[in-house]
């Protein structure tokens, strides 16, 4: 049964998303200017600082369920359809429309999954889908080894990724095996808790702590650069990649504060988190789509320069709109198309139920 905080926490983590996109794949930073930071530029790096951080969110809640369940076929299988459909789909609606070209290579990429296939360490879904398939062996893993055991591994893994990664600017990330970490991480929430991680109080502070770091970290880096005349860091230095320090602790509170909340059981929340995914696959499809979404249909780069109070409420609109939109689409497929299918291959006895 799914757990309406932690499925309110994935639509927070995919609105996330779409507000990072809102932001890097409408070429409205080429527009700033790092040595003379504005209101807008500091809002819009801000609004736009969070994907990364809930691909992490993803993943936790992946690790934290899938340590204690059982991958099957069917559950793979509708994951991999769902993005071979959206593949098809979004690839000849922008064709159509001038985006992208139709071409033999194209269609065979599809055909062939080539991006999952070639991309692991490209995209969050291609290394989504690699770490997915080692969840099996992950979890004799989890349940053979001991507490203490586990617990190194982990901690081996964030010096790699996290610390080394950050402090040393170390170029040590890999989708994959960041997305390994980061379940092993749910699943010691899951097995092995602190007292302090049921305490939502103390996860939320937490969270509001590590929040008001990360927005440090930009303006700071704004700043500096302002002040010496030239470029420090990148502003998204601490957030960007996953790996990140403060791209990890953000998710790692979040996860926890969003475990502790008291949600009543809501349908309506759950069918729309079932929705997520797809809205990933549809707003984010190729980049023709983001060409037409950000640049094209609600022009980010002139949006820059309206006030920042209509700024802000644009930027709003926008990301909610193309939520709703790409969630009501998806909830059509899965009504419409995935249902009738997965049952229609059960009743075959092709797939197990």
């Amino acid at each position: 049964m799914r757990s309406s905080n932690i499925e309110l926490l994935r639509i927070v983590a995919m609105l996330a998303i779409i507000a990072h996109h809102y932001v890097v794949n409408s070429t409205v930073l080429d527009l700033v200017d790092p040595l003379h930071p504005t209101a807008n530029s500091v809002f819009l790096q801000l609004w736009g600082m969070w994907g990364k951080t809930a691909i992490n969110v993803f993943v936790l809640i992946t690790g934290y369920f899938m340590c204690e369940s059982r991958l099957t076929a069917k559950r793979y299988l509708k994951m991999l359809f769902e993005i071979v459909f959206y593949s098809w789909i979004m690839w000849l609606v922008l064709v159509s429309c001038g985006y992208e070209t139709l071409t033999w290579k194209g269609g065979i990429d599809r055909l062939i999954l080539r991006d999952i296939m070639a991309n692991q360490n490209g995209d969050f879904v291609p290394g989504f889908m690699w770490m997915y398939l080692m969840i099996p062996f992950m979890n004799i893993f989890i349940k053979a080894t001991s507490k203490e055991n586990l617990f190194l591994f982990v901690a081996l893994l964030l010096v790699m990724f996290t610390v080394c990664g950050t402090v040393l600017s170390a170029n040590v990330y890999h989708h994959v095996f960041w997305y390994v970490t980061l379940y092993h991480i749910g699943a010691i929430i899951r097995k092995y808790p602190f007292s302090w991680m049921g305490s939502c109080r103390t996860c939320a502070c937490l969270l509001a702590f590590s929040i008001l770091v990360a927005w440090s970290s930009v303006v700071s880096i704004d700043f500096a650069a302002m002040w010496l005349g030239r470029p420090v860091l990148w502003p998204y230095f601490f957030v960007v990649d996953s790996h990140k320090l403060l791209a990890f602790s953000v998710a790692f509170f979040a996860f926890l504060t969003f475990k502790n909340l008291h949600v009543p059981r809501s349908s309506f929340i759950n069918a729309v988190a079932s929705t997520t995914f797809g809205v990933l696959l549809i707003h984010a499809a190729t980049d023709g789509m983001r060409r037409w979404l950000w640049m094209d249909l609600v022009d980010v780069p002139a949006a820059y320069l309206l006030p920042l109070p209509r700024l802000i409420g644009y930027s709003v609109v926008v990301v909610l709109a193309v939520f709703t939109l790409c969630s009501a689409l998806d909830y059509l497929r899965i009504v419409l198309i995935e249902r009738p299918l997965f049952k229609f291959l059960e009743r075959r006895r092709v797939l197990k139920t």
